[in-house]
């Protein structure tokens, strides 16, 4: 009976008012793709078999249970029966349901497995990497990322109310992560920017005012975003945006900003380590010395060519942290500090897309897509000349290469950046800047991913004196 399904959505519209923001998020857990490609019928007999969801096989087992006020009640039990791809698992810690019908259709579903949900909260509360690394999975990483904004709305929004369902103009049910009273305002969460963009597309003018979320970069891998949104009130903007227009509290950015980090770390597999404690050591005494930048670059070149000479930690980037970047330089900073983290991210971007110039094991999708981010590093760079700001020095050089100057706790860091195409470089002579700029700073990109810590390290300390340009 396959046309027999169910979905969040229509448990939604029974429980909606009855249920708090975790019970919902918790049902929102269920595995409806397997239970709807079994194709249940209320029969009475047990059952067992297998199904392909998303490359998986999943082995399931249906007995029935007992007769309640008109429901007919099921034991399902579902295990992995093979996984070709772990990484979308749709069972992740438990695998027992109750399946409930009303004659013929089914009314709800829910797990027996209680706890679960709480433990990978409790595990992302507490920092435990070990155990959301056991428990890794797309789903579990919808999951937290989708906490995570239901958590910030339901402390900063509290008008808003959470996990709703809003019909559509088409007549179709929309699952919204929250929206206002009467609906006038909408909130919805994607996993990654292009499934945002999707999104801010399909729901456009749907209501006054919609807010798409999105907590991790496209993946330059994959193809670009062709779609688009025009009536004026649909935002796609991202996680860590939406956390700094809710709250300046120094504390709650710092501990948000960082389980973001945690769960894109997890995305890509990866274990970052963060250095605070020599980070400053390193980018207030940059390791490859030399009068002129072409003397740092053979001296670091040298240091890579001596016997066990490897790659040390600060010039290792990992691709949490170029995803991190990704999403700084898409965003305009406005203090201080935020520049100054803007730049560090700049210049991590620019020394990967260096990376990719001399290997060919970057496809040219992703060259391509890494270009696309230097012309927004440029777009930001031209603001700031015209902005006029007094806390960072931007000057040309003859190559042609911008030099940016920023002047942060008593250290004069000075980045450079070249690559610009013909019409991009028009734009800043024509503002009259100072073209007669030298570099006599340090070869920033070795040490890229040590400087992007180090620019945390200041935000997360919230250090005051930062904010103000040294004279």
């Amino acid at each position: 009976m396959k046309d027999n399904t169910y979905e969040f959505d229509q448990w939604l519209k029974s429980h909606n008012k009855s249920k708090n923001m975790m019970e919902k998020l918790e049902r929102w857990l269920i595995p409806y793709s397997i239970f709807n490609a079994i194709g249940f019928a209320n029969n009475g007999q047990p059952s067992q078999g297998e199904v392909l969801v998303d490359g998986n096989t999943y082995h399931y087992a249906i007995t029935y249970d007992y007769l309640s006020n008109g429901h007919d009640v099921y034991d399902v039990v579902l295990t992995t029966a093979q996984l070709k791809n772990p990484w979308h698992n749709l069972l992740m810690g438990y695998n027992k349901f109750k399946l409930v019908f009303l004659h013929d259709k089914i009314k709800t579903i829910y797990t027996i497995d209680k706890g679960y949900f709480e433990n990978i909260i409790e595990m992302l509360e507490n920092n435990d990497m070990a155990g959301l690394y056991a428990n890794r999975s797309a789903y579990t990483n919808h999951v937290m990322s989708h906490y995570i904004l239901l958590r910030l709305i339901e402390k900063h929004l509290p008008e808003m109310q959470l996990l709703v369902g809003v019909r559509t103009s088409e007549g179709d049910l929309a699952t919204l992560t929250a929206a206002s009273p009467d609906r006038s305002r909408w909130i919805m969460y994607a996993f990654g920017k292009r499934e945002a963009l999707e999104l801010a597309h399909h729901y456009d003018g749907e209501c006054q005012d919609l807010t798409v979320v999105y907590f991790y970069n496209q993946n330059f891998q994959t193809d670009g975003n062709t779609v688009g949104y025009d009536s004026g009130c649909t935002h796609v903007v991202s996680a860590r945006s939406f956390l700094f227009s809710l709250t300046e509290d120094a504390v709650e950015r710092m501990m948000t900003e960082r389980c973001m980090l945690m769960l894109a770390a997890i995305l890509h597999n990866e274990n970052v380590e963060w250095h605070f404690n020599r980070v400053e050591s390193v980018v207030t005494n940059i390791p490859y010395q030399g009068k002129k930048m072409s003397e740092q670059k053979r001296n670091a070149t040298h240091k890579k060519k001596k016997p066990n000479g490897g790659t040390p930690w600060w010039e290792r980037i990992p691709f949490t942290l170029l995803e991190d970047a990704l999403n700084v330089i898409a965003e305009e900073p406005h203090t201080h500090t935020e520049v100054f983290h803007f730049l560090c991210a700049a210049n991590l971007v620019n020394a990967y897309m260096n990376r990719c110039n001399r290997s060919h094991s970057f496809s040219d999708k992703q060259i391509t897509r890494m270009f696309q981010a230097k012309r927004q590093i440029f777009k930001q760079l031209l603001t700031f000349v015209l902005a006029h700001r007094n806390d960072i020095i931007i000057s040309m050089s003859p190559l042609p290469a911008l030099l940016a100057s920023i002047k942060v706790e008593k250290q004069t860091f000075q980045f450079s950046f070249r690559g610009m195409d013909n019409d991009t470089l028009k734009r800043f002579l024509a503002t009259g800047m100072d073209c007669r700029g030298k570099f006599d700073g340090y070869f920033l990109q070795p040490v890229a991913m040590a400087i992007y810590q180090y620019s945390y390290l200041l935000r997360w300390q919230s250090l005051q004196n930062i904010n103000q340009c040294n004279k």
